[in-house]
């Protein structure tokens, strides 16, 4: 008897929790894009012999999402946040590459450790239709 009452609590537990796993029909949260135009981005920085490149590119989700991109490069002291260039610049869409682009190079003032940081600004029909702040980049130069 004791037996039969067992298997059969264990029966209703694996039913139980059958049924909860099928109960959720849609998710309670949908996932939301995380940009309106853009399908991604992305930056980097590098410091060869007191020399920094910064890179910074923009790939919009379809060729018409922007008619122009303004692409903000900040190099500052890390350790002090003393900003040593700051300059923005007006980029057209590359149709060979499909994305916006700018690389720019700064010699650094002294040795020390350094953060880039980009910011992209996004306009349609010269409306802005989306801010993005890209990746903040910390290199060493000794």
């Amino acid at each position: 008897m004791r037996r039969i009452i067992s298997l059969l609590l264990v029966l209703i537990l694996v039913l139980s929790t059958a049924t909860l796993c099928y109960g959720q029909t849609s998710p309670v949260n949908p996932i939301e894009p995380a940009y309106v135009g853009t399908a991604m981005h992305a930056e980097s920085f590098t410091i060869n012999d007191g020399v920094s490149t910064s890179v910074a590119y923009i790939l919009p989700k379809t060729k018409t999402s922007f008619d122009k991109v303004t692409i903000n490069i900040e190099i500052a002291k890390a350790t002090t946040g003393v900003v040593y260039y700051d300059k923005t610049f007006t980029t057209y869409y590359d149709s060979f590459r499909g994305w916006f682009h700018v690389s720019k190079d700064y010699t650094l003032p002294s040795k020390g450790t350094y953060r880039m940081d980009a910011t992209y600004k996004c306009y349609k029909d010269g409306k802005l239709i989306e801010t993005i702040k890209g990746a903040t980049i910390v290199k060493g130069y000794q």
